[in-house]
């Protein structure tokens, strides 16, 4: 069961403090929390608090998605031609980039599919 100033300490490095200023800010020293940190109960627990804020901030920029491309298609109707441009060009450069990644992703699952029929047949 982790304290109440490992759970401060914790909190501090996992919203992107250092661990020399969590360490000051949580009230221990900077040899309590490095000892901490080297124990697996106190590693695990940092590991999961920042995967929650990882994906709070994922969750965000999901929420306001949406928000941010009617935004770029907005100013695709600037009168200023360089804010035109611009945006324009994001929005082909993200269609381009998300073309890619589902071509990635679907040569990796003809990958995977390609390793489990080998594996099922015998191949190493």
């Amino acid at each position: 069961m982790l304290t109440a100033k490992q759970m401060d300490l914790i909190s501090r490095i996992a919203a992107g403090s250092s661990i020399e200023r969590a360490a000051k800010a949580a009230g221990v020293s900077h040899a309590s929390a490095f000892r901490w940190l080297a124990d697996p109960d106190f590693k695990a627990a940092l590991d999961r608090s920042k995967a929650a804020i990882f994906d709070k901030a994922i969750s965000e920029l999901r929420i306001n998605g949406l928000k941010a491309a009617a935004v770029l298609v907005s100013l695709m109707k600037s009168k200023n031609e360089t804010t035109r441009r611009l945006s324009a060009a994001t929005i082909l450069e993200i269609n381009f980039r998300v073309k890619e990644e589902d071509e990635i992703g679907r040569r990796l699952d003809r990958l995977e599919r390609l390793v489990e029929k080998n594996a099922d047949l015998g191949g190493h």
